[in-house]
């Protein structure tokens, strides 16, 4: 079978319980639309994360995000031709493989477009806290111009759509996070889509990077949802260990670096993701004594305590 995800972070934690609940083997393919995070430290720490996902029962087709490095950009991929377009892969890791954007794939009679990419709206603190970032995460201008010839080939039709971001219209706007000015948001990407989608003829829409889940027309965001490329259908959530003792717009304490700081909870992983932590939840903190400074994914093991 065929199924989709939303980003992973480099935490695959809810992935192995998947293949365990559904009795996946590698002839499976499961499609993580952006934000793998298998290729964002460049280094051991990344070696190791993908030995031990690599043995996971199950194939990644992974779509590249704003939060890990293009594997174009990264001397160990080659390129290789796989379900009638081209991906890239590592000899060490053959079942974890990347879209290369504008390929349309033969997923068993569907024609799909892979297209990532996307803008980081916490590109100032990655810069600033030495977090990794890079600057390619948008599609270039030859991206988008190679995107655009094999849709002109393709007589602007395919099956499916596989992104990171969204067309522009499509943006769920009630999950933005308090705090950001939209204004300084680059949508450069969400704008291109948007031209995309008016002239395509497509059956479904899929995307990733908002951490929600919604479908509004024949587009639809996941998370830690999956689903079905065939049919469509939602799978039963897999459970992820952890419940939030806090909430968002609580003022809270916690320790960061052996220093105590003060902020307001902007952010709640509902789920307990384990984005840089396992099996507990995490929080994004904006802290005011720091010019509104966001602190990311914040563990509660750094000993939050409310502040009245």
């Amino acid at each position: 079978m065929i199924y989709l995800t939303g980003d992973t972070h480099g935490r695959f934690g809810r992935i192995e319980k998947f293949c365990r609940i559904n009795k996946t083997t590698k002839d499976d393919v499961l499609i993580i639309l952006g934000d793998a995070g298998i290729n964002y430290y460049l280094g051991l720490k990344d070696e190791l994360n993908k030995a031990v996902i690599s043995a996971l029962p199950i194939t990644l087709f992974c779509v590249h995000g704003n939060h890990e490095q293009r594997p174009y950009a990264i001397d160990t991929y080659e390129e290789m031709e796989w379900r009638g377009g081209i991906v890239y892969v590592e000899k060490k890791y053959p079942n974890l493989l990347f879209a290369k954007d504008g390929e349309i794939y033969d997923f068993d009679g569907k024609k799909v477009m892979a297209i990532g990419g996307a803008y980081s709206i916490d590109k100032f603190l990655r810069v600033t806290q030495g977090y990794a970032w890079f600057d390619n995460e948008q599609p270039s201008d030859e991206i988008k111009a190679y995107v655009e010839s094999q849709l002109e080939k393709a007589n602007w039709k395919v099956d499916v759509v596989l992104s990171h971001t969204v067309p522009l219209k499509y943006e769920p706007v009630e999950k933005f996070i308090d705090g950001i000015d939209q204004s300084t948001v680059d949508k450069t990407t969400e704008r291109w889509l948007g031209e995309i989608e008016k002239k395509l003829t497509y059956d479904r829409w899929y995307a990733g990077h908002y951490h929600t889940c919604k479908e509004v027309d024949k587009l639809v965001i996941m998370f830690e949802d999956y689903r079905d490329l065939a049919t469509g259908k939602q799978f039963p959530d897999v459970p992820v260990a952890g419940k939030p003792k806090y909430r968002t717009e609580q003022y809270v304490s916690f320790g960061f670096n052996g220093k105590i700081k003060e902020g307001y909870i902007e952010v709640v992983d509902e789920w307990g993701t384990d984005y840089y932590y396992r099996e507990q939840p995490t929080y994004d903190i904006s802290v005011p004594d720091e010019g509104g400074a966001w602190y990311k994914h914040v563990p509660e093991e750094f000993g939050f305590e409310v502040i009245d």
